[in-house]
């Protein structure tokens, strides 16, 4: 028998007690509906706990969807920081080249950078990027 029919025969056994005076004492009568509103008040908290229950997963499935698209958010920012940080390069190697110096009169194929124009760049760039 379902819980549900447990319920109804009980209920209907002791109305139908009540009703012809069957040979249960007052005593068993008695004890009997506090057997069924003990079923029913347990019955009533089931449903209750069932429905924190629902609840509680509708929230733990939110926050997995979140969690799901913050994730997806940071891969998106480590993707452009890393492209941020390979066009800081591209273009400090471009006006590392615009500051090289040569000295065809020294017989230096190739020409060279002076130390203090890195420094100047790096604090150049930097502020660039400050405002």
């Amino acid at each position: 028998m379902t819980d549900n029919e447990i319920i109804k025969v009980l209920a209907e056994h002791i109305a139908f007690s009540i009703r012809c005076g069957s040979v249960y004492s007052t005593v068993n009568i008695t004890l009997l509906k506090e057997v069924l509103d003990l079923i029913n008040r347990q019955k009533a908290e089931e449903e209750t706990m069932q429905s924190y229950i629902d609840c509680l997963k509708a929230e733990i499935e939110d926050m997995n969807n979140l969690v799901v698209y913050n994730a997806a958010c940071a891969t998106k920012l480590q993707l452009k920081l890393v492209e941020a940080k390979a066009e800081a390069v591209k273009e400090f190697a471009e006006r590392l080249k615009k500051c090289s110096q040569w000295l065809p009169l020294v017989a230096m194929p190739d020409p060279f950078v002076i130390v203090s124009d890195i420094d100047n760049l790096v604090k150049e760039m930097a502020g660039a990027d400050g405002d």
